[in-house]
Parts: C-alpha cells; structure tokens; sequence
C-alpha cells in the first residue's frame, strides 16, 4: 500500500518577520480609524457629561449607588464601543485577507496576533483618558483606587476586543455579527447585575 504524503507547505518567511510585518501595517492602517478626531471628541464629551452627572460623590456610604453607577456607566460605554468597533472592522479586511492567505503570504495565526497587538495600544488611548476624566471629576476615591479601576478597566476592554474579534471572525454577514456583539454585551451586563444582587443578598443574610 502505497502511502502519499501531503506537501509541506514552506512559508516565505518567518513567524516573528509575519508578525513585526502584520503588525506594522495593522497600526498604520487603524491609527486613523481607532483615533478619528471625531470619535476621541464624541468620548471626551461623554466623559465630561458623565463627571458632571456623578460630580464631586461624598465618598460613604450612602454615595455608594453613585459610585456603582458611575463605574457601571464608563463600563457600558466602553464595552459596547469597543466590541462594536472591533468587528465592524472585519468586512473591509476578509477579501483582502483572503486573498493574501490563498496566496501563502502569511500564517493566519501572525495575522491574529498582529491585529490583537497592534489595535491594543490604540483601543486603549482614549479609555484611559475618559476614565480619568470621570473618576477625578466624580470624586470616586483615592490614587490607590485610580489605579485599580483603571487596570480592570483596561483588562475588560482587552476583552471586549477579544470577543469582537471572535465575533467578526466567526459571522460573515455585519449585520448579524453587530447584532451578536450587542447581544452579548446585554448579557453580560444582565448577568454583573445579577451577580451583585446575590452577593449583596449574601451579605445581608450574613450580617
């Protein structure tokens, strides 16, 4: 029995020159769109209006559903912009992608790890920004808790993006993958909700 072994396929170059490549132009071509002069405005603004909303919070007790909404309002703006964002990105760049992968040009794997790497830095510019803005001018605490909501923050928009990539990957049609990513955020933020009403509950029965 004669046994046929399959051609290796022999990619032109390297993982790491794919990758520093892939992420080069990934950054050059996104700068413009992740950083629109109109986009940065639309978030400082919201920023602004959400400090004025929760403004200078007496940090105890009593203030603590207005920190709560405060956090609650930078994390749905920002999970719903950036898993929007990410895969309505996807459509313009699945010909283009499709043809450089027929071609052999590039491991899809550099592809993947180009575009997560290289969107990160740009994603994560504006946030931080906003939630500076909010969190001093709301008065939600501390340097120390500064620097916490804003790691988890950044944390969950890494996320977020992450899933707008699975999303915009997996579903062809725009229409529908918008659709999923909205879906998706409703529930997860139904799902927090959930979550702190139990632990909350908890906690009264055990005090």
């Amino acid at each position: 029995m004669e046994i046929v072994q399959k051609p290796y396929h022999v990619w032109p170059t390297s993982f790491w020159i794919q990758y520093r490549m892939l992420t080069w132009r990934q950054f050059k071509q996104s700068k413009g769109t992740i950083l629109d002069h109109y986009e940065v405005i639309s978030a400082l603004i919201m920023a602004v209006v959400g400090g004025l909303i929760y403004f200078q919070t007496e940090y105890s007790y009593r203030t603590l559903r207005d920190k709560m909404g405060t956090i609650f309002y930078c994390a749905s703006f920002w999970g719903f912009n950036v898993i929007l964002g990410t895969i309505s990105k996807f459509p313009a760049e699945r010909v283009v992608i499709r043809k450089e992968r027929e071609a052999g040009a590039y491991r899809l794997s550099a592809y993947y790890a180009a575009r997560i790497t290289s969107d990160l830095p740009l994603v994560l510019i504006v946030p931080v920004l906003f939630y500076s803005i909010v969190f001093w001018m709301s008065a939600i605490g501390d340097g120390t808790l500064f620097v916490i909501i804003l790691g988890v923050n950044i944390l969950f928009c890494a996320v977020v993006q992450s899933i707008g990539h699975v999303i915009g990957s997996a579903i062809e049609n725009l229409n529908h993958s918008l659709t999923t990513g909205r879906s998706y955020m409703i529930f997860s933020i139904a799902l927090c909700a959930i979550q702190h009403r139990m632990i909350c509950f908890l906690h009264v029965v055990e005090t």
